[in-house]
C-alpha cells in the first residue's frame, strides 16, 4: 500500500507556538513573556505541552485555557485547547486561568 505524503493529517505535524501566561502570576520571572513551545496543531496537545513546559500542577490543570486570535487587534477570540486542528494563523497564543466559581 503507498502511503501519500502530501496527505497525511497535519495533527502529525510539530508546529512552533509563541505562548504567553496571561492573568497567571508565577514567581519564576524566567517563565514570563512570550515562550516558544513546539506541539503538533492539536488543540489539546498544545494545552498538554504548555502545562509540560510550565510545570503546572494537577489542581489547575483543568482551569487553564489556551486562547489566541488571528491578529493583534482582532476583536475575536478563538479557543484553541479544545480544537482538534488549529488553524496555520494561530502561532501566538496566550494561556488563560479561570476559575470555575465565577
Amino acid at each position: 500500500m503507498q502511503v501519500d505524503a502530501i496527505h497525511m493529517p497535519k495533527q502529525n505535524d510539530i508546529r512552533n507556538y509563541y505562548v504567553k501566561l496571561d492573568n497567571i502570576f508565577l514567581e519564576d520571572i524566567s517563565l514570563h513573556g512570550y515562550k516558544w513551545i513546539s506541539a503538533s496543531s492539536s488543540g489539546p496537545d498544545l494545552l498538554k505541552k504548555i502545562i509540560e513546559f510550565y510545570k503546572f500542577n494537577e489542581a489547575c490543570v483543568p482551569h487553564l485555557q489556551v486562547w489566541s486570535s488571528n491578529n493583534r487587534l482582532a476583536k475575536t477570540l478563538l479557543r484553541l485547547d479544545t480544537m482538534e486542528e488549529i488553524p496555520e494563523e494561530y502561532e501566538f497564543v496566550w494561556v488563560r486561568g479561570y476559575s470555575s466559581s465565577s
